[in-house]
């Protein structure tokens, strides 16, 4: 799957580039942190509360595109049920994914885009001593703000994650706030 996965992106990469180049691609690292809300279909549990942290690598391919690779790691906290029942879910996720960014809106000092990513999923989910460890593809969407400064730029990001297994599809809503050096 991540064959497939990386030789789909570099094709993507070669045709995007070569309409509108800038005369050398700028690349930024960065780091983030920031908050999940799983949507955890058991209906007896209350909203989870997660946090996560990660770290991406940015190319501008055109003046409207750009290609990111991150990786990221959301922990969720031990949830207790609405009903007062004894129980603990946990719901936890690491993932790697390539995005594609397509800015929206700009000015000097800022650009907004429009994000699409694919990737793959760890998921680690229990319930109670029942523990599920899987393996699967997913995709993201969203939108980002950028805010340029002269040494550390901003990122704010709010994305929706899906994942193709298990069956019953969890979903994961991310608001991340990040720097890019």
């Amino acid at each position: 799957m991540a064959k497939k996965l990386s030789f789909v992106f570099l094709l993507l990469f070669l045709t995007f580039t070569s309409k509108e180049i800038y005369s050398a691609p700028r690349i930024h690292a960065g780091l983030s942190a920031g908050f999940g809300l799983p949507k955890i279909p058991i209906s007896y549990f209350r909203t989870p509360f997660s946090l996560l942290a990660g770290g991406k690598l940015n190319c501008r391919l055109s003046r409207k595109l750009a290609l990111e690779g991150e990786g990221c790691a959301l922990y969720t906290f031990n949830m207790g049920t609405a009903s007062g029942e004894k129980g603990k879910l946990r719901f936890n996720l690491v993932w790697g994914s390539f995005i594609f960014a397509y800015r929206i809106n700009s000015d000097i000092e800022k650009e907004s885009f429009l994000m699409l990513g694919f990737g793959e999923y760890h998921l680690s989910q229990q319930f109670n001593k029942e523990k599920t460890v899987l393996v699967t593809p997913g995709f993201s969407l969203g939108l980002a703000a950028w805010k340029y400064r002269r040494r550390l730029s901003t990122v704010f990001e709010l994305r929706w994650h899906l994942l193709f297994r298990p069956s019953n599809n969890p979903q994961v809503l991310t608001l991340t706030f990040g720097v890019m050096l």
